[in-house]
């Protein structure tokens, strides 16, 4: 069974670089004994795969549209374009392991194990003990610093890559269609968790700041990797937390508006509405009966 790890540790822009098949591999971000309340719907780009391993606590993954239940010792994986979120049960909230491995989207010729597992979009996997000590020596390794720690962590996170690969591949599963690839490359990483983690207060001048483009610059690299305006990402990114908050009875409307960033609750409203097509009162009483107070 999984088994809380005394240090987290959030690891960004490592860069630590392998191979498979000749084919060109890339660890961006490792998250070590990371807790979890809700990771809102998201996805990521061509190539990009990332693995998550329960170590504590309870909840549910939606993958595509498909629910898992999520308890330690299982692990998911969610592959490109793979529209994916995460949410611990209230009372025994979740930690996890997170690897993102960014892949070559055309391998070489003659790569049979990555022709064969680059189509996976999603998969959720009770691990039995495979993969949990690889995760284990990786974050020792990133914790110590230890003399050749670069080469023992490139060594670590192929083995992690290659052992899933073949988890995933001894056993039967629906290849989804592969989705067409748009130009995408570390800068997507950066966007995405953006996005992902500092909704609040996005703006487009920071995030151009972050990825080293001019403002038109990073309006142009969202339309071409996501066919999105800054805007839309952001409105994106704030509904999805929008439609969790909602379901939480403790917090009402005002909260939610404020914990998402907008000016006032009526301005969070309309753009509830007009993303949704629903208010949010009406949302909450369509879900989940509450208060009075709270609606």
């Amino acid at each position: 069974m999984g088994k809380l790890e005394p240090f987290s540790a959030l690891y960004q822009n490592l860069n630590i670089r392998f191979s498979v098949e000749n084919t060109p591999v890339q660890v961006l971000t490792f998250a070590a004994a990371r807790p979890v309340r809700k990771v809102p719907l998201h996805s990521h780009g061509p190539g990009c795969y990332e693995l998550h391993y329960i170590l504590s606590g309870k909840g549910t993954v939606s993958i595509n549209g498909i629910s898992y239940e999520m308890a330690p010792d299982t692990f998911y994986l969610a592959g490109p374009h793979s529209e994916h979120m995460e949410i611990s049960a209230p009372q025994d909230p979740m930690t996890e392991y997170c690897v993102y491995y960014k892949v070559d989207p055309a391998p070489a010729p003659a790569a049979s194990l990555l022709s064969a597992f680059l189509p996976i979009r999603a998969w959720v996997e009770q691990d039995h003990g495979r993969i949990l000590p690889l995760f284990t020596a990786v974050s020792r390794e990133l914790r110590e610093q230890l003399p050749g720690c670069e080469e023992q962590l490139s060594a670590l996170l192929k083995l992690l890559f290659l052992s899933l690969a073949r988890i995933c591949l001894q056993k039967d599963h629906l290849r989804q269609r592969r989705t067409k690839d748009h130009p995408a490359d570390r800068s997507s990483v950066i966007a995405e968790d953006y996005f992902l983690y500092e909704y609040k207060t996005a703006s487009l001048n920071e995030l151009s700041q972050r990825l080293g483009f001019s403002p038109r610059q990073t309006e142009r690299f969202l339309k071409d990797c996501y066919g999105k305006t800054f805007r839309q990402k952001r409105t994106e990114a704030r509904m999805s937390n929008a439609s969790m908050l909602l379901m939480d009875p403790r917090l009402s409307i005002t909260a939610v508006s404020e914990e998402l960033g907008y000016s006032s609750v009526e301005h969070f409203s309309n753009a509830f509405r007009q993303y949704y097509r629903i208010n949010p009162r009406n949302f909450r009483k369509k879900h989940l009966q509450f208060p009075e107070s709270l609606v």
